[in-house]
């Protein structure tokens, strides 16, 4: 069985729809078309060369060059750097201009049978790359200022927790034998626990609150002769 073909008015092919965004684009074809109604068209080809998606691939564009709707196709004359016309009419031999890049900012659009990418505000490849470094210069300064505003952060919280170990250091070291007396032996078993005295009961006996009174004067006693010791290793001999 043969069967006959043509697909050359098909849809689709190898061109792309882009992510919304701004690109640059490369003029790389141009040919002229009819729309449905039978109004000349033309259709263009373009390599994306800087963006978001699909770098080095194609997109086509479909753009009337004659009636109301022919605005785009005059952008796009001015953005690869065509003398326009003060008449609005004429003819332009594209293949002069393959490889002139246009900026743009794609947006995608609803069509009858898929989605499909439009290309608005057109403007010469260099203004839109000089736009685009700026955008990012602006991006990395952003950057630059979060990872400041973190590393203060840090800074600030490593500060606090300092300071809070240096409280808890100062808060024990201010407990004195006269503050023991005034616990009584739950208070002093819980600060028992926060030095790692022991709380174990004496073989055969309760544990009341005079073991505990003597446990961390001790505890307070071995304190204060390490302090001496080390006052006295710090000290400069005469």
């Amino acid at each position: 069985m043969t069967i006959s073909y043509d697909y050359n008015e098909a849809g689709g092919g190898d061109f792309v729809t882009l992510e919304e965004g701004r690109y640059v684009l490369k003029l790389i074809k141009a040919a002229t078309g009819e729309s449905k109604a039978g109004n000349p068209k033309a259709v263009v080809d373009f390599e994306v060369v800087v963006g978001k998606s699909n770098i080095g691939e194609t997109v086509r564009q479909d753009w009337p060059t004659t009636g109301a709707a022919s605005f785009r196709w005059r952008d796009f004359m001015k953005a690869i750097g065509v003398k326009m016309p003060k008449s609005g009419k004429g003819k332009l031999d594209i293949r002069k201009y393959y490889g002139e890049e246009i900026g743009c900012i794609a947006t995608i659009e609803e069509g009858d049978e898929r989605d499909f990418t439009n290309l608005k505000s057109l403007m010469p490849g260099d203004q839109m790359r000089a736009l685009l470094d700026e955008v990012e210069d602006e991006d990395d300064e952003e950057e630059e200022e979060e990872e400041e505003y973190e590393e203060e952060e840090e800074d600030e919280e490593e500060e606090d927790d300092e300071e809070e170990e240096e409280d808890d250091d100062d808060d024990e070291e201010e407990v004195t034998k006269a503050d023991l007396k005034a616990m009584d032996l739950d208070e002093l078993k819980e600060l028992a626990d926060e030095w790692e005295v022991s709380t174990r009961k004496p073989k055969g006996k309760n544990l009341t609150k005079t073991v505990m009174l003597k446990r961390l004067n001790k505890f307070i006693d071995e304190l204060e002769e390490d302090d001496d010791e080390d006052d006295d290793e710090d000290a400069e001999p005469f």
